[in-house]
């Protein structure tokens, strides 16, 4: 609680993209890995100007947050306004992030069809920026969303590509993975 204190007292005297900004991203990224909780700091994330380089990457952290207490609601508002700014910002593998990380948001919040649509497009960019392991995992994503969505032939489809863009990397236990869920395809 200090740190979270303390980092609350910097935000209000630094506003510049990297230093306190970067430290409180950080500081999340552990909270959401050890003990999830909620942040006193959302406000003020939420208050930085829209142009700021460090406002998408702090929302995405401060959703994780909300997603791991079960505020699913409240983590898709932040996740939607993080992937706008990443548009607007033209930063291509953030925005892939937020597509990916909303996909499975609304996938699971039934709203599959949105959900996928998101998946796909969290692939494209990845094949764009050449992050092989990243769109087979957007990929495999893809594939459970369609899987679940009954659309078999797609989901087929797109665990095939995700196997194909692995062989011949270090990456055995993702392919092993992606030939299970094909097995639960065929099934």
């Amino acid at each position: 609680m200090n740190v979270e204190h303390l980092l609350n007292a910097f935000t209000t005297i630094d506003a510049t993209p990297g230093g306190v900004w970067g430290i409180c991203r950080n500081f999340m990224i552990h909270l959401f890995w050890h003990k999830a909780r909620l942040v006193i700091l959302g406000p003020k994330i939420e208050a930085l100007a829209d142009d700021h380089p460090s406002k998408p990457e702090c929302l995405f952290r401060l959703s994780q947050l909300f997603y791991k207490v079960g505020s699913y609601a409240e983590c898709k508002r932040l996740l939607t306004h993080a992937l706008k700014l990443s548009r607007e910002q033209r930063d291509d593998h953030q925005l892939a992030q937020m597509l990916g990380e909303l996909s499975l948001v609304n996938f699971w919040g039934c709203s599959s069809k949105e959900g996928i649509q998101q998946a796909k497009e969290a692939s494209e960019i990845y094949g764009q920026l050449g992050g092989t392991v990243e769109q087979a995992a957007s990929l495999a994503f893809l594939a459970q969303f369609l899987l679940g969505d009954n659309q078999l032939a797609a989901a087929e489809e797109a665990t095939s590509r995700a196997i194909d863009l692995l062989q011949g990397r270090e990456e055995q236990f993702l392919v092993c993975h992606r030939h299970q869920v094909l097995g639960i395809i065929y099934h």
